[in-house]
């Protein structure tokens, strides 16, 4: 009885999580986007649990359904980070593929007689997998710098983080004692599910508290023309959007989508940037990317070419021919000469 009612707290507070996720307001695949796949596999996750203790679904069928939901989450959640951070995940999506595709293909091999797999070997696969990815992430959390959303970072951490120890728990305990596997499953899978009610409490409080560590809305300055009396104000609207909201980290950033936020003309924008920095737009954008690059450059162990999409660039060759325009070397130079000045 009792594993059936923490399923399916936990279940119910998994569905909570995701429609307040949903309903923020978030630029589409941003890092939100991530969570709610995490959250996904949790959801599913948790209803395949809830079948397992209610009787419904065989024990054999549940340990391979599990097994295979389990494994996305290393990935998921180290994308995830890269995106809570910033980073780039382009070149890390296809992960996921060959994990899933690997074991599913164990699975179909040895269903079909070609391998014989033991047991012992799923449990090794996935419990690597899942220590890979989040040490991969602790590395991401201690080493790149975090102004927002620390709180968050701690509570998910935590919570996947202990997610994953539980489960590798039970793998170490399902290797060393398969005449117990069902008496092994039923306590495990209560004690994940109480785990999760618990930490998807903490994270729907989180939300509720500090819903700015999930949203990226952009804020919609008004602007009118019966309140600009001169240059100051209008390039305050400016520095608003694209310094305060750090509007330049983003590649697409331009004069037609600054006009969008603030009200002002496209070539007005020009006029007033040329003015107050003497320079024209993309060099002063460029100004204020190449200053975070540095902190970036000082302060993290992040490739030169994660750092290059981190403050807004389209490719390395133009982060370096920037970089190297202003201070005269490379990035590579700049942070081979901090690293001696410490």
């Amino acid at each position: 009885m009792w594993p059936s009612i923490i399923n399916a707290l936990a279940l119910t507070a998994a569905i909570i999580l995701v429609f307040i996720l949903s309903i923020l307001p978030a630029r589409k695949g941003d890092r939100n986007l991530y969570l709610l796949i995490l959250l996904a596999y949790l959801v599913v996750h948790l209803m395949g649990g809830l079948l397992m203790v209610s009787g419904v679904m065989e024990l054999s069928i549940y340990a391979l359904f599990s097994l295979s939901m389990v494994v996305l989450y290393g990935p998921t959640f180290y994308h995830y980070m890269r995106k809570f951070h910033g980073l780039p995940t382009r070149g890390y999506l296809w992960h996921i593929v060959p994990v899933e595709a690997g074991l599913w293909s164990l699975f179909l091999l040895h269903g079909l007689g070609i391998l014989e797999t033991p047991r012992w070997f799923y449990n090794l696969y996935y419990a690597t997998v899942l220590l890979v990815y989040f040490i991969a992430a602790l590395k991401l959390r201690w080493s790149v710098p975090l102004k927002q959303g620390k709180d968050w970072m701690r509570t998910i951490t935590l919570g996947f983080g202990g997610l994953i120890v539980l489960y590798l728990a039970e793998s170490i305990w399902m290797s060393l004692n398969f005449d117990s596997v069902n008496r092994i499953v039923i306590i495990s899978t209560t004690i994940y599910n109480l785990f999760c009610f618990v930490f998807l409490l903490i994270s729907i409080k989180q939300i509720i508290t500090k819903p700015e560590a999930f949203s990226n809305m952009r804020i919609r300055i008004p602007y009118k023309n019966e309140k600009i009396k001169n240059i100051d104000e209008e390039l305050a609207l400016i520095l608003a959007y694209v310094l305060h909201q750090k509007e330049y980290k983003n590649p697409d950033l331009n004069r037609n989508l600054i006009s969008e936020a603030t009200g002002l003309g496209v070539h007005r924008i020009s006029e007033i940037i040329n003015s107050a920095f003497e320079k024209n737009f993309n060099d002063w954008i460029n100004d204020h990317r190449i200053t975070e690059a540095k902190t970036w450059l000082m302060h993290s162990e992040l490739s030169i070419k994660e750092i290059c999409y981190e403050v807004g660039f389209n490719s390395k060759s133009a982060f370096n021919q920037a970089f190297k325009k202003r201070t005269q070397i490379t990035p590579s130079e700049y942070r081979l000469e901090q690293v001696k000045s410490r």
